[in-house]
């Protein structure tokens, strides 16, 4: 199975500084992950993000992904997650889902309904 990740659309805040170095470690310094990600650390920008800390994706190869070898990973830095933070995946027969971290947890949601709506007409 394949998954792919939007790479820009990734929502991976931090609690602190701190807290996104140590998640990044725990990342990048997986025997099974780091063969499928990588991520680095990004200092606060203005607007919407000040203050924020987050993971950025660097790298992401989702061929053969193993969602229980990512599990163990996405625990393993629950602690050191911002309320809210996510990152979405898209399986390759386009099933969605995210892992998401509110509090001390850390959480599957799949997307169960897409709704379109006209944007606009084109002449």
């Amino acid at each position: 199975m394949s998954y792919s990740v939007d790479i820009e659309a990734d929502n991976l805040i931090c609690r602190s500084e701190r807290a996104a170095h140590e998640a990044a470690a725990i990342i990048n310094g997986d025997a099974w992950m780091r063969r499928h990600l990588r991520v680095s650390v990004a200092e606060p920008i203005a607007g919407a993000l000040a203050d924020a800390w987050r993971l950025v994706i660097q790298e992401f190869d989702g061929c053969s992904w193993n969602e229980e070898a990512s599990d163990q990973v996405w625990v393993a830095v629950r602690k050191y997650m911002a309320d809210g933070s996510a990152m979405e995946f898209r399986h390759e027969e386009g099933i969605r889902y995210r892992i998401r971290w509110t509090g001390a947890r850390v959480a599957v949601a799949l997307a169960r309904a897409t709704i379109w709506a006209d944007e606009h007409e084109l002449v």
